[in-house]
């Protein structure tokens, strides 16, 4: 868990090291705010192997569609995103990104 220490940093309440926020951990700065699309968000590409299956988190997808972690959690938790769970944490599949891409079809 991270915990800010200035407008510029957050410290890593497991280790104590000091980092600067990424571009999109500045929810808790602005809640509900939304940062726009991302340019270095992931890129799709093909899955070379059909049982090979690309997994992102609820952070990855936003920065993708141009939405915050928190909206992407709504998406999911009123079914507009199908998600997996794995452990306690929630991915989207390549695949569900690629249906929403072409307007939510399938």
């Amino acid at each position: 868990m991270k915990k800010p220490t200035d407008d510029h940093h957050t410290q890593n309440t497991s280790t104590g090291a000091v980092e600067p926020y990424d571009a999109f951990d500045l929810e808790h700065l602005c809640p509900g705010s939304n940062p726009g699309p991302d340019l270095d968000a992931p890129e799709l590409a093909p899955a070379t192997d059909p049982l090979a299956q690309r997994f992102f988190t609820l952070s990855q997808a936003g920065k993708i569609f141009g939405k915050t972690p928190r909206t992407m959690r709504w998406w999911a938790d009123t079914g507009r995103v199908r998600t997996v769970k794995i452990g306690a944490a929630r991915f989207i599949t390549e695949a569900e990104i690629e249906r929403l891409q072409r307007g939510g079809e399938g």
